[in-house]
């Protein structure tokens, strides 16, 4: 399946005549902003190595196309507006502006780290991440953006006074194990906090932050890493995209 991600209102068929009468000798109509422009203003060739049509749109609208899908930050993989093709590195490099070609660095950056089993983001919220590697063994991670301490294990704002046992306990709504020593009156208040936590959100399946639904589509966008996913079956929504409602995990009514 194939989803443009660079949305534009369609002229009307009378509208497009109309242009199409103004297109002067030697210039070309873009298919997407449907203004006349000359040969220069259009790729010299394929604009990926997928693509088997002649380039139909112009340069700044292929530039609009890819920033749209960057500013996105969902995916690596840009797609041509015009077909399925997906762009190289070197094709979002030859065709963005200089601002998203760094921005879409950034976005290769943070995908290829995500591999990484010892990166983790800060759990604060301040969307940068970093390689831990002392891993679980040292599981408290000192963010070097914001200085911010996170929990490897557990990847949510360090649980002071807590081991990570005592912490997923607390998350429980029947955590009637917690030991004595983290009874206070602030770890009742932690603790209330977190059944709340624990009721009305869910974690990201990519960087295992916290996310509240307020209503809405069930499609739902990880503000921290990115990640889209299924709300109710957590099902990567790219690949409910490519092949379909299938992709949908065994229970969840979308499938």
């Amino acid at each position: 399946m194939f989803s443009a991600l660079f949305c534009f209102t369609r002229p009307s068929s009378s509208t497009r005549t109309t242009r199409r009468s103004h297109v002067t000798a030697g210039t070309r109509e873009c298919v997407i902003c449907c203004e006349s422009r000359a040969p220069a203003a259009f790729p010299n060739g394929p604009v990926t190595a997928g693509c088997s049509h002649t380039p139909g749109a112009c340069l700044d609208c292929l530039s609009a196309s890819i920033r749209a899908h960057v500013d996105r930050g969902f995916s690596t993989d840009v797609p041509c507006p015009e077909c399925p093709g997906t762009m190289s590195f070197a094709d979002t490099q030859r065709y963005a502006d200089a601002e998203t070609r760094h921005r879409y660095d950034e976005l290769c950056l943070r995908h290829m780290l995500q591999g990484d089993k010892n990166f983790v983001w800060c759990a604060a919220g301040c969307g940068n991440g970093q390689i831990h590697d002392s891993g679980a063994t040292r599981p408290i991670v000192k963010c070097f953006s914001c200085a911010k301490n996170t929990c490897f294990v557990c990847r949510v704002p360090w649980h002071s006074g807590m081991t990570c046992r005592e912490w997923s306990l607390s998350m429980a709504p029947t955590a009637d194990d917690v030991p004595e020593h983290t009874k206070s009156r602030k770890a009742q208040e932690l603790r209330a906090s977190k059944v709340m936590i624990y009721k009305t959100t869910k974690k990201c399946p990519r960087c295992m932050c916290n996310i509240e639904r307020n209503g809405g589509c069930i499609r739902m966008t990880c503000i921290a890493c990115g990640c889209r996913f299924c709300w109710e079956c957590q099902a990567d929504l790219w690949e409910i995209g490519k092949k379909g409602d299938s992709v949908h995990r065994q229970g969840c009514s979308f499938r």
